[in-house]
């Protein structure tokens, strides 16, 4: 291991301690439950989430310095920011303008993620998979969301 890997690799091993670090603390508040949220869940949250982009972060530069520099094989940044971006434009729309437009939209964004071949037969399962999910959480589940507008 060179000096520049041990350079590389601190500041994501530094992310990762701090992160373990406030969850152990946030659990000493009591986490809770997702419906009824303790003062210590979004520590614990958050101190998780460091947790995991630090060890993405760890595994991207692994990867690059196995990957040649310009070569197709490189980590997929813009997938990666789509697919989760998505959701929280689910979160952020779902109220606005209902269950099953903001799961079109998520998922219509969340589908420019990867090479698609034949847009008619992903509008398709976009629309399936959207009337099944607000059967599953809404229906089934109970989660009080209108199936369309705020």
């Amino acid at each position: 291991m060179n000096r520049s890997m041990i350079v590389n690799i601190l500041p994501p091993l530094a992310l990762m301690l701090f992160g373990a670090a406030i969850a152990v603390r946030g659990s000493a508040y009591g986490v809770g439950s997702l419906t009824a949220m303790g003062s210590g869940y979004l520590a614990v949250a958050f101190g998780v989430l460091l947790v995991l982009l630090a060890l993405l972060q760890l595994l991207s530069q692994w990867h690059e310095s196995k990957v040649a520099a310009g070569s197709e094989n490189a980590f997929p940044w813009l997938a990666l920011l789509l697919a989760a971006g998505s959701v929280l434009v689910w979160a952020l729309l779902v109220e606005r303008i209902g269950f099953i437009p903001a799961a079109v939209v998520q998922l219509a964004l969340a589908c420019l993620a990867a090479p698609v071949s034949d847009w008619r037969h992903t509008a398709i399962g976009i629309v399936l998979f959207s009337l099944a999910s607000y059967a599953l959480f809404v229906w089934v589940l109970g989660l009080p969301v209108p199936a369309f507008g705020g």
